[in-house]
């Protein structure tokens, strides 16, 4: 079983549920570690992040419940940083991850998950309808994001989940795999993440099953993440997402334990 997840939203920004809700949940389910990371603020767009003026609210809050909880579970206090959200979002935490959620082209950020026509007028307004430079453009960031140092990397392939990208044709996964190299040559873990399976959308976890064959050739690492928006679907789809983990050929995960990243063997 599973025992740690630290990508979990709460009210702050797009969760549904309260911190000290959450933190109950992970309790019933025997978790040891739960983190908080909501979205870090984005100027551009307010629509789900965290408002600058509630990060000191939100700091307090998961320190009061540090305190609360000490006996019984370890609790932290992090943040999902975005690529494009100014760099001082991500200081004062105990840990920030980190994930692509727009692609910037002649100054409009168009989001990648959010409704799917975003994206199709991404490619359709800015790109001339070249769907492979959005794909270019998306990975560029992702493997950018290694610069940032994150603790690991979320949903590293979020950009397939609506299925409206060809994701099978040798350019994506020459990108792809090239954006993922990127990440493991700096020893970044990458997110098994559930969370679309857990809202519907996708069938299968982030990343695709030949990420990780190549993250199990590297000896890279993974951690998982259920991406949680609702404490009801905290551990979602761990079971079968752990399987696929095995049969990519992957040893070991990466739990969070008495303040660092810790290998559990499978």
């Amino acid at each position: 079983m599973i025992k740690s997840n630290i990508h979990t939203h709460t009210i702050f920004s797009d969760g549904k549920n309260e911190p000290d809700d959450i933190v109950n949940a992970a309790l019933q389910e025997g978790f040891v570690t739960i983190g908080f990371s909501d979205h870090s603020f984005t100027p551009f767009d307010i629509s789900y992040c965290m408002p600058q003026e509630n990060y000191p609210l939100y700091k307090k809050t998961v320190s009061l419940l540090k305190r609360k909880y000490k006996d019984k579970i370890e609790i932290l206090c992090g943040t999902e940083f975005d690529y494009y959200s100014p760099s001082e979002m991500r200081e004062g935490f105990d840990y920030f991850i980190t994930g692509v959620h727009y692609v910037k082209i002649n100054r409009e950020y168009y989001p990648v998950d959010g409704d799917p026509k975003d994206m199709q007028r991404a490619i359709n307004e800015g790109l001339g309808g070249n769907e492979n430079d959005f794909v270019r453009l998306y990975y560029e960031n992702a493997a950018n994001c290694a610069s940032l140092s994150p603790l690991y990397m979320a949903h590293f392939d979020l950009l397939t989940k609506y299925g409206k990208i060809n994701d099978s044709s040798d350019f994506y996964k020459k990108t792809a795999l090239e954006a993922l190299d990127a990440l493991l040559d700096k020893d970044i873990p990458i997110e098994v993440n559930t969370g679309a399976l857990a809202k519907g959308i996708k069938q299968v976890p982030y990343p695709a099953d030949f990420l990780l064959k190549r993250i199990a050739q590297r000896k890279g690492s993974v951690i998982f993440g259920s991406d949680c928006h609702d404490m009801t679907k905290l551990s979602f789809a761990f079971e079968g997402a752990l399987e696929r983990v095995k049969n990519a050929g992957i040893k070991n995960i990466l739990e969070y334990r008495s303040g660092n990243l810790q290998p559990v063997e499978l």
